[in-house]
């Protein structure tokens, strides 16, 4: 009778052991981290730029973190107009056809040539004078100026002439030398003693 009444007596103790634990209240979740929003935002800007391949590829300036528009791209037959088309006198077109028409195609660099040919005055010449001069220039545009040329003063024309022969490459060197010859009155195959522009200074001081 003692040994019933000592297994139903652990039997009991046993449930009410379960029903402890099982209404102990659960323990709290972790509490998570905090993150600052300026470290979050600059953690983000360095995941972007440190992936090439991010579809994200704005730069972010300013405060609010707005992108930068980029400038806007001008063809360049409507800069042309626009230069073509301003107030200003002749010698600012000039200076514009001339320093846009570096980063141009050739056959750009070929129209704008022609535009500043027509508007360039004798002082303003040598602007077009370093472009010609330039072997990396387009022989177009190297023909346009020198057709150009050969309608300008003697002291314009021959002075810039003599420097073409500077350099045997350039395209024009062969007619620049037979033009010269029939100023200077040499024969062919002969070459001035003292170089081709003493030459040319002689022959403007007579």
């Amino acid at each position: 009778m003692s040994q019933k009444f000592a297994t139903v007596a652990l039997a009991m103790a046993a449930v009410a052991l379960v029903l402890v634990f099982l209404l102990l209240p659960s323990p709290p979740p972790p509490a998570k981290a905090t993150v600052p929003r300026q470290a979050s935002a600059a953690a983000a800007a360095a995941t972007t730029s440190a992936d090439p391949g991010s579809a994200i590829t704005a730069t972010f300036s300013g405060p609010l973190g707005l992108a930068s528009a980029p400038a806007p791209v001008v063809a360049w037959e409507d800069r042309l107009d626009q230069l073509l088309t301003t107030e200003a006198d002749a010698a600012t077109t000039v200076r514009g056809l001339v320093s846009s028409m570096r980063q141009l195609p050739p056959e750009a660099q070929e129209q704008y040539a022609a535009h500043a040919v027509n508007l360039c005055g004798d002082g303003q010449f040598g602007l077009l004078g370093e472009i010609y001069l330039n072997v990396q220039t387009p022989q177009a545009v190297t023909e346009t100026i020198f057709s150009d040329l050969l309608n300008r003063p003697d002291t314009i024309k021959l002075p810039l002439l003599a420097k073409t022969l500077r350099n045997a490459a350039h395209p024009m060197a062969g007619k620049a030398e037979e033009i010269l010859r029939t100023y200077i009155a040499l024969e062919p195959g002969t070459i001035p003693p003292n170089g081709w522009e003493q030459a040319v200074d002689a022959y403007l001081k007579r």
